[in-house]
């Protein structure tokens, strides 16, 4: 009889561990500790945020695909130690390689903590599975047959996972690790078979609109299931008010966070605590800290160079992607024509309109190297914006990665179609006076493009060039007046890359402004030259077209000055 009651125990406690096996959250409860913020050690038991990830990893084991999440978070609900209890959940039925990486040792080794808490106050028919070989604040290794470790990193440590096979993967606070972290990426990503056992987690407060999360939270081909946690979904996150709630005055922002989250008046309060004591009084640290939505966490966290709140302000529309052809039409005269093409390198949002005039600024591409772009998409491109100037509005775009000769050829019938517009091509490093080599030689008239005067140090001597180009001194200010022009609503944007990459410009610690890590400038400079040339172009009655078709060769210029009269009336072009 002792016998049987053995075997039965041991038929008991198999059905147990496959029960826990299937359901993780059941394991959680029944096997791991935390350390609550207050209290006692206590079983895990998960919170909204903690639930809504276990979810998704739920969500993607039953679809039999490997597991690939990553992660916005708020601070301090528990994010990494729902991980965490992934992880060890996934190592203790699966087997293998478990590894956690950091941003640096002291974060590395708290996370890890939590790993050795689980373990230390495991049932002990736990831990006869999972009996101990090596236990250091670097490596939690399993004896056989299990034979399972969990291993912690730091991120500076470009071997890591370069040696073995990691089944379980844990990259924790991604957004501020070292800017030269990208061969410990590598290195971990390939490290990671894609088969349904394994698992990658990635999770971060924002850090500013640059750097590897960034880039990979904005991805729109990413194999990871992106998961937003706004800070009002965690429970904790409210508080007592300090009087009646009749009596309790919202501020603006305040009431239009309760429309449009529809946030409890404890909630608010909660919100006022935190700015205060937590955030030190700064508002836009809270939105970093505690974001309510993915946007707001990048733009806080960002030392963005242009005007926030206009560029939220800015409704963009989708454009139609194109080809321009010129074709003969019935009457043997040439006539331009948009053609649809997904891959195109124009992006039309409003055909050019008879008796409008239309500049077009352009950046050329110089062959540079995006320190932090993804390995697929690491060099600078050509951009082009063409502006109504009677409206200031963006009415087209050609953007890609063109040869210069090609660039020019497609500049020419972008502006010849455009009722011939005042182009302005950058001359920087060479290549942008290739362009304009190009442009004269299909016949487009020099005077339509824009022409700055140079002197001779040494001589005094003054010439005119073709073309506009930006240098250190003028980089800045045409930065500045591109600014001013977007806050005033002087220029209307379509774009919705345009904006973007002005939200990502930021201004470094040495005081450089330029593109955060990662991420391009392209469409800024064409932009800003594009402003650069509304002003320099010639005056509306010096821009007749000839009985030909070309426009008059009028030499003189008159300064833009634009009224601030516009009203947003363009439309998706279909």
């Amino acid at each position: 009889m002792p016998t049987k009651s053995r075997a039965e125990d041991a038929l008991a406690l198999e059905v147990t561990r496959r029960f826990w096996e299937a359901n993780p959250e059941e394991y959680y409860q029944s096997c791991l500790e935390i350390a609550p913020k207050i209290g006692k050690n206590c079983k895990l038991s998960l919170n909204a945020h903690q639930g809504k990830i276990q979810e998704a990893i739920n969500r993607q084991r039953a679809a039999g695909r490997p597991v690939r999440i990553i992660i916005l978070k708020p601070r301090q609900t528990g994010i990494s130690t729902l991980s965490c209890s992934h992880l060890f959940h996934s190592v203790r039925f699966k087997r293998g390689v478990g590894m956690v990486v950091s941003k640096d040792l002291d974060s590395s080794e708290h996370i890890f903590s939590i790993v050795q808490r689980f373990y230390h106050y495991l049932p002990n028919s736990e831990k006869e599975v999972l009996k101990t070989l090596a236990s250091n604040r670097k490596e939690l290794k399993f004896e056989e047959p299990h034979g399972g470790r969990i291993v912690v990193e730091t991120a500076g440590k470009t071997s890591a996972g370069h040696s073995f096979t990691v089944r379980h993967l844990l990259l924790s606070e991604v957004s501020r690790w070292p800017e030269d972290c990208e061969d410990t990426i590598i290195g971990l990503m390939n490290a990671v078979p894609r088969q349904p056992e394994t698992c990658v987690i990635i999770e971060s407060v924002a850090n500013g609109m640059s750097g590897w999360f960034y880039q990979e939270w904005h991805k729109t081909n990413s194999d990871y299931e992106k998961i937003f946690l706004p800070w009002f979904e965690h429970t904790e996150y409210q508080k007592e008010l300090p009087c009646d709630a009749k009596a309790y005055e919202l501020t603006g922002e305040e009431q239009e966070l309760i429309d449009l989250y529809g946030l409890t008046l404890q909630q608010v309060e909660w919100r006022r605590w935190a700015i205060r004591n937590n955030c030190q009084d700064n508002v836009e640290r809270f939105k970093e800290q505690y974001p309510a939505s993915a946007q707001e966490a990048f733009i806080a966290s960002g030392s963005t160079f242009f005007h926030t709140p206009s560029l939220d302000a800015v409704r963009v529309s989708d454009p139609l992607r194109c080809d321009l052809r010129v074709v003969e039409n019935l009457s043997g005269q040439e006539e331009i024509r948009p053609e649809p093409n997904p891959r195109g390198w124009i992006y039309l949002w409003k055909r050019p309109q008879a008796n409008r005039h239309y500049v077009i600024g352009c950046d050329i591409a110089e062959g540079i190297e995006i320190d932090g772009a993804p390995a697929d998409d690491r060099h600078d491109y050509t951009c082009g914006d063409v502006i109504d100037r009677n409206t200031g509005e963006q009415v087209a775009q050609i953007h890609g990665k063109i040869t210069p000769d090609e660039f020019g050829r497609q500049l020419a019938v972008l502006g010849r179609w455009y009722n011939w517009a005042y182009i302005g091509p950058e001359t920087n490093a060479g290549y942008g006076n290739h362009v304009i080599d190009v442009l004269q030689r299909e016949s487009y008239p020099a005077h339509l493009i824009y022409r700055r005067q140079v002197t001779d140090e040494t001589t005094r001597k003054t010439t005119n060039k073709l073309g506009w180009h930006t240098t250190q001194s003028n980089r800045r200010s045409m930065m500045s007046v591109l600014d001013m022009a977007i806050r005033n609503k002087e220029l209307l944007l379509n774009s919705f890359e345009t904006v973007r990459e002005l939200r990502s410009f930021i201004t470094k610690p040495n005081g450089r402004i330029e593109a955060g890590s990662g991420n391009k400038d392209d469409r800024v400079f064409s932009l800003a030259i594009s402003y650069q040339i509304l002003a320099a172009a010639p005056a509306a009655d010096l821009w007749s077209a000839r009985e030909d078709g070309e426009p008059d060769a009028a030499s003189s210029v008159r300064t833009y000055h634009p009224r601030n009269i516009y009203r947003r009336h363009s439309q998706a072009i279909h």
